[in-house]
Parts: structure tokens; sequence; C-alpha cells
């Protein structure tokens, strides 16, 4: 997917966050294709052609997908089931809001902002406007595990303006159904995470950006730590999370103050979880440096490369394997059991039946309390569903 090396929407929630951060990705180096991202690469593809296909109005789309799996995209990734489910997830959500208006779907647009910046533009997965209702639905499809949320997401924030700008949509303030599609995540949001607003609502998050932009443009940079270091590539080059790590060494070294009260632990936990998140990210940044430097023969005091097995698999087949544990007298059969009730949900679901039957026979247990912080999102998020 192609994105502008300093503005591009894809990185719209660090650089809308942090002008400094561009000044780092100008002259950051792509990285090498990982194993996840050739996954992610794949998963989208296989996304695309079912659209294509369903903007060619063929008949079975779902069927059309399931024949993908075992063959390769264009990066020689081969198409697994798992890819093929995780986008039928996104590609199924289109199809119920497009119906047989399928001349307005966009697939992989590149969109462009001048109001933004010349350099502001990206490529969104797909795009849909529905005149009769003057509503802009926008997808962006995730195949990683890491939580996106769709609420004040600046990239589908940045994708939706510049439709409408590009459009000229931005007068009649059309209404925006924005949506993460996140199959493989389970943080209890749901696999399609949605946001409906409007223009007039997401200019201050426009205003936002463009505050961003103009501290580049006129060499005031800022840098600002925040959560949306765990995604930025040029943390391991940046002094402002540097210092994040020093101060968190000295606060671990203070001592606490007996019988502290309940809004001073409160603010030394969010205190540290933070640090801790914002270590995390830059730590993370510097294995994958670490790691390219070594693999190209640089030498690195302190660390080196070395092997990573899975756990270890039979190389006979099941047949030898009972009778190595007959001969021994060691039972080695596994008891047959059905699936988790979570896989026989997937399994209606793509199979077109009802899943809630699994429910009525199934159920999960407490397995006790979690620590979560509050800062009310929750309780908007809820009660703003679905409304302007």
């Amino acid at each position: 997917m192609e994105h502008s090396k300093t503005f591009g929407f894809s990185g719209a929630g660090i650089w809308g966050r942090c002008s400094g951060s561009v000044l780092l990705a100008v002259d950051e180096p792509e990285l090498p294709d990982t194993p996840d991202s050739l996954e992610g690469d794949a998963a989208h593809w296989v996304g695309e052609q079912m659209l294509k296909k369903f903007k060619e109005q063929t008949p079975d789309v779902y069927q059309y997908g399931e024949s993908l799996i075992g063959q390769s995209d264009p990066k020689g990734t081969i198409i697994t089931e798992d890819m093929f489910d995780a986008a039928w997830v996104y590609v199924e959500d289109i199809t119920k809001v497009v119906g047989d208006d399928v001349d307005n779907l966009h697939v992989e647009l590149r969109v462009h902002s001048g109001h933004i910046d010349p350099e502001a533009w990206g490529t969104s997965d797909a795009f849909y406007y529905d005149a009769s209702t003057n509503t802009l639905h926008v997808w962006d499809f995730k195949y990683g595990h890491s939580s996106v949320l769709a609420e004040d997401n600046f990239q589908l924030v940045g994708y939706a303006f510049s439709f409408c700008e590009m459009n000229q949509l931005i007068q009649s303030n059309p209404r925006l159904s924005l949506n993460i599609v996140q199959p493989r995540c389970f943080d209890g949001n749901g696999a399609v995470r949605n946001w409906v607003t409007s223009i007039d609502q997401v200019r201050a998050h426009i205003n936002i950006m463009k505050g961003s932009v103009a501290q580049y443009r006129g060499n005031n940079s800022r840098f600002v730590t925040g959560d949306h270091c765990r995604h930025c590539q040029s943390s391991y080059r940046c002094a402002a999370i540097t210092k994040v790590a020093t101060m968190c060494i000295d606060i671990s070294m203070e001592g606490m103050v007996s019988n502290p009260t309940n809004e001073s632990l409160a603010y030394q936990k969010q205190l540290i979880d933070t640090s801790i998140e914002r270590l995390k990210s830059k730590q993370q940044s510097i294995d994958i440096q670490l790691t390219e430097r070594i693999k190209r023969g640089e030498p690195v005091q302190g660390y080196r490369m070395d092997t990573t097995y899975s756990n270890r698999n039979w190389t006979c087949d099941a047949d030898t394997a009972f009778m190595i544990g007959d001969v021994m007298k060691v039972d080695l059969r596994t008891k047959i059991k059905p699936i988790t009730p979570t896989q026989a949900m997937a399994a209606f679901k793509k199979k077109g039946i009802d899943e809630s039957v699994i429910l009525n026979y199934s159920a999960k247990s407490k397995t006790g309390l979690k620590l979560t912080a509050d800062d009310g999102s929750e309780a908007r998020r809820i009660f703003s569903k679905g409304k302007l």
C-alpha cells in the first residue's frame, strides 16, 4: 500500500501527535518485510481480490475467496485459511453495507488533502459513499493482534476528509461511518469497530493534524511522547523517549510514602503503566534495528543472534508414535474432545449458520478481576454509539 513519507495517513496517528517524528521518518530506511508484515499483506490481497469480484458482481464471492487458499499472493506468500477467514469478515461487512450499489464502492483508492498539506495522502482499503443518506463509509482492514479502535482514529479521519475534499462534499457535512476491521484482535471490542461522526465533528482532528504540519514546515518540530510511540519505527533515535527511560529509572529508586491515599496510588500506577508502555515501544524499535545490523554482519557488543525453535513435533506418522508408546506401555493417544466453542461459532458463521446456538451450550467462567484504566472513554463509546 502506497503512503507519503512525510504526512502519509497510515502514520497520521504518530505525526498528528508528534511533529518531531517527521524529522526522523523522512530519512528512515525502509525495513525489510517480516513474516508478520507479509502475512498482513497477503490477507489484504485476498480481501482486495474478493472485493474486485464483488464489484464485478461475481455470484459467489465467498467461494471465490476460498479458492485462493493455497495459492500465492504477488509477494509469494501462501494464502492460508486464517488469512481468508479474516479477509472475509472485512469483505462481508462491506457487502452488507453496499448491497447492489457497487459503482460507488472504491477499493484501494489513493486520496490526498491539500487542505492539510500537499504531501498529506494515502491509500485506503475501501470507501463507499451513499448519496441517498449523504453518508461516507470508510474501512481499514487490520490483520494484526494489537488493538486499534475507530474512534478518534487520525488515519480514518485523514482518509475520510480527503475523500470529501476531493469530491466537493465538505460543505454538505456528510455523516461518516469509520470502521476498523480487526478479526484477530480479542480485546472485547468485536471484529468490526465502528465510529459514527460527521465532517464538522472531525474538524478538531484536522486542526490538530494541520498544527503538527505547521510545526514541521516552520522548522519548529516538537517531540511528544505518548501511546503513539508504540508504532513509531524511529523511536530508537528519539531523545524524548530516552529521557522517559532515564526518568523511569529515577522514579524506581524513590522511596514510597507509607499509607498513600487512593488518589496517590492511582496516580503512581498511571505513571508507571505509561512509562512501561513507552519503554516497550523504544525497546521494540531498538530490537528491530539491532537485529538488522547483526544480520548484516555488524558487531554489536553484548548481543548476538540465537536460533529459536518451535515446540517439538513428531517426525513420524501418528501410527508409529502410538506403536512406540504401546511398546513402552505408555498411552500416547489424546482424548477425543470437541473444538472450542469459539472455534465452533466461527465454523458455524463460515457455513452461514446462526452461531448463537452455541451460546446456549457454552459459557465463560470468571477467572478473576483485572485492574483496568478508566478515563470515561468506554462510557462515552457506549452512550454515543450510532449518534452524531
